[in-house]
């Protein structure tokens, strides 16, 4: 085996042990050469541009690509600075979130929440009455029992949103992108 990809799994391996031990005190200056080694073991990975941080007592991921595109995944992950005003989002932890942009230089998103305890029928009426307030007009609905869908439509964005209902929370996934002309 190449020594790089032994250099991988073993780092791979130590993230997984160090996450899953989260809740044992550690030696802060061995967790935070862990959490700088799998760092710049995924910005290698990406050929270099990314900048990724790990923070292994939140638990939480965010990689920026430094062109425009960032995720912040797990605790401590939040709506992205650029996600438009004008959508509103019904009120859950976020879990994560994803700013993107294409190479003609039109953005999207993706906000995910966790509602815990929340019915997704609730949830759903919820957010489609948000966006109606907020000038949305729906073009498609889903129904698939604790799985349902809406697609709305404004002057700007199209936004399809996402819920998933499971036995102790509800997921909401909010996917937007520029609406057609």
């Amino acid at each position: 085996m190449r020594r790089d990809t032994v250099t991988s799994l073993t780092l791979a391996a130590l993230a997984g042990i160090l996450l899953s031990t989260g809740g044992c005190s550690a030696d802060a200056v061995a967790e935070r050469a862990a959490e700088e080694a799998i760092e710049r073991s995924l910005e290698d990975a990406g050929g270099g541009s990314a900048s990724v941080d790990v923070d292994l007592d939140a638990g939480g991921v965010t990689v920026d690509d430094g062109q425009g595109n960032t995720l912040q995944s797990g605790t401590g992950a939040e709506i992205p600075d650029d996600f438009p005003a004008d959508i509103p989002l019904v009120d859950g932890l976020v879990v994560s979130g994803l700013s993107t942009t294409d190479t003609t230089g039109s953005a999207g998103w993706n906000v995910n929440l966790d509602l815990a305890g929340a019915d997704p029928r609730s949830v759903r009426d919820e957010a489609v009455a948000l966006l109606e307030d907020a000038g949305y007009v729906s073009t498609s609905s889903t129904d698939f029992g604790e799985t349902l869908g809406e697609v709305m439509v404004g002057p700007q964005w199209q936004v399809a949103v996402s819920i998933i209902g499971q036995p102790t929370s509800t997921t909401v996934s909010y996917l937007v992108t520029t609406a057609a002309p």
